[in-house]
C-alpha cells in the first residue's frame, strides 16, 4: 500500500506520453483510478483469503484515496489560494 502512493508518478508518466483525451480539471481521474485498481485487487485479495479486509488494509486504502478525494475541493477554495499567497509573500 505504501508503494501505491509512488506510483501515481509512473502513471501520470504513461498518461502524459499518450493522448487519451481528458482534459481539465479531469485529467487526473483515470491516473488515480488506474492506482486505486490496486488497492481494489489487495481488497478483494483480502476478502478471498480472510474473509474480511484486514484492519491495515483499510487503513491503507483510506490513507492513500482520502486525501485524492479532498485534493481538488481544497485546491479550489478561496481559502487555499489566499494561504498559497501568503506563503508567497514571506519569500520576499
Amino acid at each position: 500500500l505504501a508503494t501505491t502512493a509512488l506510483l501515481i508518478g509512473g502513471v501520470n508518466r504513461i498518461y502524459g506520453a499518450f493522448d487519451f483525451g481528458f482534459d481539465a480539471p479531469y485529467a487526473y481521474l483515470p491516473r488515480y483510478l488506474t492506482v486505486d485498481l490496486y488497492i481494489a485487487a489487495l481488497l478483494v485479495y483480502d476478502w478471498l483469503t480472510l474473509g474480511k479486509p484486514h484492519r491495515a488494509t483499510l487503513i491503507g486504502a483510506s490513507v492513500n484515496i482520502v486525501p485524492r478525494i479532498l485534493h481538488a475541493p481544497i485546491v479550489g477554495s478561496a481559502m487555499f489560494m489566499e494561504l498559497t499567497h501568503w506563503l508567497g509573500s514571506l519569500a520576499r
